[in-house]
């Protein structure tokens, strides 16, 4: 169970970290102004630099790194693993809508409290 619970940080670290910061595009962009300065154009948009920009790739090279280095790698961890990776559009998902629902709720305290 605990390592499923870690598992599922490690999913909502790296999808607040990968698709939610906006960390991404910048390291796109600094990595396309590289490779112009060294005659290799290209668009930031089209510089992939995966596992970095994919949430589902992190969590699971991570998740398997950690699973390794904690002794608890398995057939059945790996099952888990994989689904958890694939659930982080869905972790994604859900952090949005917690956070609109959280700045909803702050929005009607301030009116109720500017009356």
């Amino acid at each position: 169970m605990k390592l499923i619970v870690n598992l599922i940080l490690i999913a909502v670290i790296a999808v607040i970290i990968i698709d939610m910061s906006g960390i991404v595009p910048s390291i796109r962009a600094a990595v396309a102004r590289f490779l112009t300065k060294h005659g290799r154009p290209t668009a930031a948009e089209n510089v992939r630099i995966k596992p970095f920009d994919c949430s589902l790739c992190m969590t699971f090279w991570v998740g398997l790194g950690f699973m390794i280095g904690s002794r608890s790698f398995s057939l059945c961890g790996l099952a888990v693993l994989c689904l958890v990776a694939l659930s982080t559009t869905i972790i994604d998902d859900l952090l949005t809508l917690v956070m609109d629902a959280a700045s909803a709720l702050f929005g009607w305290i301030e009116t109720k409290i500017n009356r």
